[in-house]
């Protein structure tokens, strides 16, 4: 028996246009976490080896090459790592709900690192379910964010 999964051009689709949105409508913060996760769900789905377009992820049961594996891990540490600074400048309270879901996400691909036991349909349906998490929390952020007030002081005319 094989389980239907969601197609990989579902998840880039959903994924790269809320990250697409984020862009849009946010303001840095969400903007630059926005823009981390276009690139990462493009570089965990497309991996190019030799110049060939390589679709990475479970087809049929086959999951990813060893090396885009650690590929994705880095980029999730990184995004976790810049959420987390911008968590702790306190700006957004949406930043401390998208570090925890990147959190989970890096160590969820940790685990999956040191414990090759756990199956590729454990480690792909968490890691889905964190970056929908994380995807959905960050658009919140954009959607909601309010715009920084106008200050009462015209600018400064140059000299």
């Amino acid at each position: 028996m094989h389980l239907a999964t969601i197609p990989y051009w579902f998840n880039v689709a959903v994924i790269g246009a809320a990250g697409l949105v984020t862009i849009w409508r946010g303001g840095r913060d969400e903007r630059l976490i926005g823009g981390l996760q276009v690139f990462g769900v493009l570089n965990s789905y497309t991996h190019v080896y030799a110049g060939v377009l390589y679709f990475g992820g479970p087809v049929h049961g086959t999951f990813p090459a060893f090396d885009n594996i650690i590929n994705v891990e880095l980029v999730d540490l990184v995004e976790f790592a810049i959420c987390l600074l911008l968590a702790l400048r306190g700006r957004s309270y949406w930043t401390v709900w998208a570090s925890s879901a990147l959190l989970l996400s890096v160590l969820t691909d940790g685990l999956h690192f040191v414990m090759p036991a756990i199956g590729g349909w454990a480690y792909g349906s968490a890691g889905l379910v964190w970056t929908y998490v994380t995807t959905f929390v960050v658009l919140w952020g954009a959607l909601t964010r309010k715009p920084a007030p106008e200050s009462a002081d015209p600018p400064l005319a140059a000299a």
